[in-house]
């Protein structure tokens, strides 16, 4: 008898756990009743732009989350974003992170970020061991929302740098984003990534030399750092048939920076420095009909080793606000000459 009751019980518990809420139903999740907030009638996608628009964009949507929040981060460290998820966790809100667990310079201020939010219940992993860097940087708000950008959660990136991010609802982009972070949350396989989303190591080198060659009358290029050959020769080759190529840049840091400028401006692309604000953004404008907003640099490790994510959009508003931010870089920058000692 004793046998039976205890067959019937794990009945009824397989039971209601297959009734439940999908993901936003698994342990650690919050409330098994949690409802998230119904799609929108129409996809949707909203440009920022930092230092300008501040925190708020990312805030809003950290503060309105129901359910669940996913982050993918190469650093987080801001006390005002922490603290968005302390209280999204503290409300019943289930928090997930996963970061860089080595980031090149050794990422101050991430030791002490990642300790107050594990001690808070919030959960975090570093990614899969056969990714190089966890570089990517998005969000994705109760399977309903995503934010794609190429910031970090830092309080430099807020406050000093040339960030953009894309805020979308649209449904095809969100769930992929989603099924990107289920698997490198369990080390899987993660899916074929298309549409709008650009992926490292997946498919980030072909489309962005495709985007390249495509190109018809103009390039303009945010670029923190350039060492990849094949979008050298790419971005060369389209400055050789007649597109202009304009690149906004940082200060030369080294050797190598100074020999990628003089073969880049030796094939008649023009190049910008920007001393301030910092130039952290990767964006890509085709023409006036595509940006490329997201986390690759125009490296190989970007392309080839890291997990990267950036979204492409057609849409004039993000492109005419992206437009509009990268001349006024262009014009308070300086123009990079080779062997020019003024930087």
């Amino acid at each position: 008898m004793g046998r039976r009751r205890t067959g019937l019980w794990l009945a009824l518990v397989a039971v209601l756990l297959l009734a439940g809420c999908g993901p936003f139903a698994s342990p650690g999740s919050g409330p098994a009743t949690c409802e998230p907030p119904a799609r929108p009638a129409s996809a949707v996608d909203g440009i920022y732009v930092l230092p300008d628009d501040g925190r708020d964009p990312v805030l809003h949507e950290l503060d309105s989350a129901a359910c669940a929040i996913d982050v993918s981060v190469y650093l987080i460290s801001d006390d005002t974003i922490i603290d968005a998820l302390l209280r999204a966790e503290k409300r019943g809100v289930r928090v997930r992170l996963i970061y860089e667990a080595a980031p090149f310079g050794g990422g101050v201020g991430i030791v002490e970020a990642t300790e107050e939010l594990t001690e808070s219940g919030i959960e975090l992993r570093t990614g899969p061991e056969d990714i190089r860097f966890m570089h990517a940087k998005y969000l994705v708000i109760d399977e309903r929302t995503a934010i794609v950008t190429n910031q970090n959660l830092t309080y430099s990136a807020f406050e000093s740098n040339r960030e953009f991010g894309v805020v979308t609802t649209d449904p095809d982009d969100v769930a992929t984003l989603a099924a990107i972070f289920e698997a490198d949350w369990s080390e899987s396989a993660p899916p074929v990534a298309g549409g709008r989303l650009i992926v490292s190591p997946q498919n980030s080198r072909p489309r962005l030399i495709e985007l390249i060659n495509d190109a018809d009358r103009e390039i303009r290029l945010y670029a923190e750092v350039i060492r990849d050959d094949e979008i050298v020769d790419a971005l060369s080759s389209a400055a050789q048939r007649g597109v202009r190529v304009r690149i906004i840049v940082n200060e030369p840091d080294d050797d190598l920076d100074e020999t990628i400028y003089t073969v880049l401006a030796s094939n008649a692309i023009e190049i910008h420095v920007v001393g301030s604000p910092y130039i952290h953004a990767k964006a890509l404008l085709i023409d006036d009909r595509a940006v490329v907003i997201g986390s690759q640099n125009p490296t190989a490790t970007s392309l080839d080793s890291n997990r990267e994510v950036s979204l492409l959009l057609d849409d004039p508003g993000a492109l005419a606000r992206v437009s509009s931010v990268f001349e006024r870089d262009w014009v308070h920058g300086a123009p990079w000459i080779a062997g020019s000692s003024q930087f």
